[in-house]
């Protein structure tokens, strides 16, 4: 079974900030933006989403910075 390895605090974009980018909408509700000036994605949950949609340019207000997890269970 894969185990999820904590790698520190994601480089890029940082509370306070705004970046501006596409959305991407899961059929579950929530979504991820991909920024113009590139970068990692940046994930959206379904409460904010106010009636986006997909494919919608959009801008984000960052709120706090994130902890990123990756799966090692490729690895196996």
């Amino acid at each position: 079974m894969g185990k999820l390895q904590k790698h520190g605090r994601k480089k890029g974009p940082h509370q306070g900030e705004t970046l501006t980018g596409r959305l991407t909408v899961h059929r579950d509700g929530y979504g991820f933006v991909t920024p113009e000036s590139g970068g990692d994605d940046v994930f959206i949950p379904a409460r904010y989403l106010r009636g986006n949609l997909h494919g919608d340019r959009v801008e984000v207000a960052l709120e706090r910075s994130c902890l990123l997890y990756t799966s090692d269970a490729a690895d196996e």
